[in-house]
């Protein structure tokens, strides 16, 4: 079962871990892969940019585990699997510096 949830809002995560929970039970495995990115130079990277990269690489990752690790701890389950986003392959030729 996959669910899409806007990761970086609590509200959002919250919820769908408990569709989840009530519709399969507890939390047993988890994989994450939500991950944005930018392809501009280091210094044309604007700090709204750089917070939303933040907001859903590394919070909502971390979100995601916070809220699924106890399930699986009582379970005996884990760890959850996370990846960091998209590929370095899936990259234009002009990556950021």
């Amino acid at each position: 079962m996959s669910r899409v949830a806007v990761v970086t809002g609590g509200a959002s995560v919250d919820a769908g871990f408990a569709l989840v929970r009530a519709e399969l039970g507890p939390v047993e495995i988890l994989v994450t892969s939500a991950g944005v990115e930018s392809f501009d130079s280091l210094l044309d990277i604007a700090p709204d940019l750089w917070d939303r990269i933040i907001a859903v690489n590394l919070t909502g990752t971390f979100t995601c585990v916070q809220a699924a690790v106890p399930d699986m701890l009582a379970g005996g389950w884990g760890p959850p699997t996370t990846s960091p986003g998209p590929a370095p392959t899936s990259a234009p030729e002009k990556r950021a510096t």
